[in-house]
């Protein structure tokens, strides 16, 4: 969230506010008017449970294993873009008003990857049905803004 106001800060109306909620989870008010931004993540259910065994595991072992990754895995990218696509998708089904989509991969399809690989990847995600205004890919480092079925800029922490 931190990284898309960084990002857009030139572009509000001062003064603002953001209002925490449930559905959508944050509403943006400035003297222009209102976005209604939700956060979702791109995830992998069968990798979550993956992750929530090896914790649970890890608190009667030690020492705590470390995941291996397969860097040159050619279904990397698929993956990351499927997942990143069931995010959107699963966000414009809901019933509420979302104006800007924000989506942090929560995987390891895109570790250890730049930007560019994102980028990249994304290209091969089908967003022609999407209806928000704005899309973001948010990592720790970096986001990636969608407007318009389009990639429109890259934006570094």
């Amino acid at each position: 969230m931190l990284l898309f106001l960084k990002a857009n800060a030139r572009k509000f109306a001062y003064p603002i506010s953001i209002n925490q909620r449930d559905r959508p989870d944050f509403v943006l008010n400035d003297q222009i008017g209102k976005n209604f931004i939700e956060v979702t993540e791109a995830v992998d259910p069968e990798e979550q449970k993956l992750w929530t065994s090896r914790e649970k595991d890890a608190q009667d072992t030690e020492p705590t294993k470390v995941d291996e990754i397969d860097l040159d895995d050619p279904t990397r990218k698929r993956r990351f873009s499927e997942l990143v696509g069931q995010a959107i998708r699963r966000k414009s089904q809901v019933d509420y008003r979302i104006d800007t989509l924000l989506i942090y991969p929560n995987t390891y399809a895109n570790s250890f990857e730049t930007p560019e690989w994102e980028l990249d990847a994304l290209e091969i995600t089908d967003l022609k049905d999407v209806t928000f205004n704005a899309i973001w890919i948010v990592a720790s480092d970096h986001g990636i803004e969608l407007i318009r079925n389009q990639v429109v800029r890259f934006v570094s922490a």
